[in-house]
């Protein structure tokens, strides 16, 4: 019989920090803080699904 297996993996979108990539602007003192990653909602990881036996 299968059953669902579920597993965690990396976020691609993120990289597995939980933050998109963003560019930080070049003047001193200043840091763009982004939301986070939509795809995993800031976790840095999603789940994975694959069919078992």
């Amino acid at each position: 019989m299968k059953h669902l297996v579920s597993d965690e993996e990396k976020c691609d979108a993120c990289n597995g920090t939980g933050f998109p990539a963003v560019k930080q602007p070049g003047e001193p003192g200043r840091k763009i803080y982004p939301e986070p990653c939509k795809k995993c909602g800031g976790k840095g990881r999603i789940r994975k699904a694959t069919w078992g036996k």
